[in-house]
């Protein structure tokens, strides 16, 4: 079971319903066209589309991309119009039934799919609206991707107490504050990497010409706190939680610590502990584990296990919890990288680049961003013999990795020589990048006929990955 979502505010559904063909049938490509006959959108996509570069979900000219997806299934411009179907019978469904499966970031190995109940989402609306002091006259906004638990739960959130939620069609720097006004929000939903991007923009009228003053942001660097308040009049809360789990640990707008995730929420548990699972004294980092006493607040299994799991689940980036009680994140595992609140998963993109036949080693890894978190580098080693197509490499990425870590464009190879990267890809490529110390030998044979070239790959909005 997989779970697709995509939003368009619009006015005119009947005009706009055709300008999201490409995203039905991305869908219908990648497994999903079953679910979408059952909103009565039967179409066939072939498993590759000429003319359209690099896929169907980001099309260079969408257009293009539009008039081609038209052609496809009975029914010409009605095919792809959702809506059309009966509305289906609510279902009967129990606290540990499976609401939504959501895929981990493969933050240490491979994706996984989580199956999160019914119960699970409404905890994340009980605990997370008490946490922002949600009220039913509020209005809930966010613009964030309906793949991961942040957004797919404002909905939960504001049902929680009766409230309202507008989903809007995506994040955007120079326009969010009119949105947010437009919404008439008093709480927005953000992640830890808009804040800068937000306080990157030119000062403005906007910026105050709302009604917005609580706002949920994991990871929000403890030094945009207060800048964010003074300028937006927003106040942040911090939380941990994660698709596996719940809100375990949060602060609220009236207890607030900035650079800290918060303290231990009533109905959970938590304790720091060591590689041996024995608790670490207060002040020394550690591994987090939390146990929840509600039942299925946590998920209840991964897609392909037989059995349950248990309601205890850890967190692999390191932690500290303080004398007080509160707990904050320290350097994440070296194989993480975030990038616009997204972790991106060395490992898969690796593995998405060695599976490309001209490909015969890579190496990812972050480097800093201008903006906030990582951005990502990749280094390739071409096969001998075979000339690596750049753009051909994209297109093989497209089918492989999430779109927040598809690869768009590249500058040319550069020498692979800097000391930071080199360390890398040694720990990724088995010392190709430079040779080993004088004196020692290597861990596996020579390859001084493979020439090792760094690509910097660059999406359509010109950041890295």
């Amino acid at each position: 079971m997989t779970v697709s979502a995509f939003c368009e505010v619009t006015d005119d559904v009947e005009a706009d319903a055709r300008l999201i063909r490409p995203i039905c049938a991305s869908i219908a490509q990648n497994g999903g066209a079953s679910f979408l006959a059952l909103a009565g959108i039967d179409v066939d996509v072939p498993a590759t589309v000429e003319g359209v570069y690099p896929d169907l979900v980001h099309a260079e000219d969408w257009d293009t991309a539009v008039e081609i997806c038209s052609a496809w299934g009975a029914g010409g411009d009605d095919v792809l119009a959702p809506g059309m179907a009966p509305a289906v019978p609510a279902a009967q469904v129990w606290p540990d039934g499976t609401a939504f499966v959501l895929f981990t970031s493969g933050a240490t190995g491979a994706v996984r799919g989580v199956r999160c109940p019914h119960a699970q989402t409404v905890w994340w609306g009980r605990d997370v609206s008490d946490s922002l002091r949600l009220t039913a006259d509020d209005v809930l906004y966010t613009c964030l991707p309906l793949f991961h638990t942040n957004a797919l739960n404002t909905l939960a959130h504001a049902m929680a107490v009766g409230a309202s939620c507008v989903i809007d069609e995506r994040f955007s720097a120079s326009r969010y504050w009119g949105r947010v006004a437009q919404a008439g929000a008093a709480v927005v939903h953000l992640l830890g990497a808009m804040v800068p991007v937000l306080l990157a923009q030119p000062p403005g009228p906007a910026d105050r010409a709302h009604r917005a003053r609580r706002g949920l942001s994991p990871a929000t660097s403890g030094s945009a706190w207060e800048p964010f308040r003074e300028r937006f009049g927003v106040t942040l809360v911090d939380g941990c939680g994660s698709t596996e789990t719940n809100l375990v640990i949060g602060s609220t707008p009236e207890e607030q610590r900035p650079g800290y995730v918060g303290t231990v929420r009533e109905g959970f548990a938590a304790r720091v502990v060591d590689e041996l699972l024995d608790p670490v004294p207060d002040g020394v980092p550690g591994e987090l584990l939390v146990r929840s006493a509600h039942r299925f607040a946590f998920c209840t299994l991964y897609l392909g296990e037989p059995e349950p799991g248990p309601r205890v689940a850890a967190h692999r980036r390191p932690v500290v919890r303080e004398p007080d009680g509160w707990f904050r994140f320290v350097d994440r595992t070296k194989d993480v990288i975030r990038r616009r609140g997204e972790k991106v998963s060395s490992y898969e993109v690796e593995s998405a680049v060695r599976a490309h036949p001209a490909v015969a080693d890579a190496a990812a890894f972050p480097v800093p961003s201008e903006l906030a978190e990582d951005e990502v580098m990749v280094a390739v080693v071409p096969v001998p013999g075979q000339v690596l197509d750049l753009r051909n490499l994209v297109r093989h990425c497209a089918q492989e990795l999430p779109p927040f870590a598809v690869p768009r464009t590249s500058t040319p190879s550069v020498s692979f020589r800097s000391p930071g990267p080199a360390k890398s890809a040694r720990q990724h490529c088995g010392n190709v990048a430079s040779p080993p110390p004088p004196g020692t030998a290597p861990n596996r044979p020579p390859r001084d006929d493979i020439k090792l070239e760094l690509f910097v790959f660059l999406n359509h909005s010109c950041l890295w990955l």
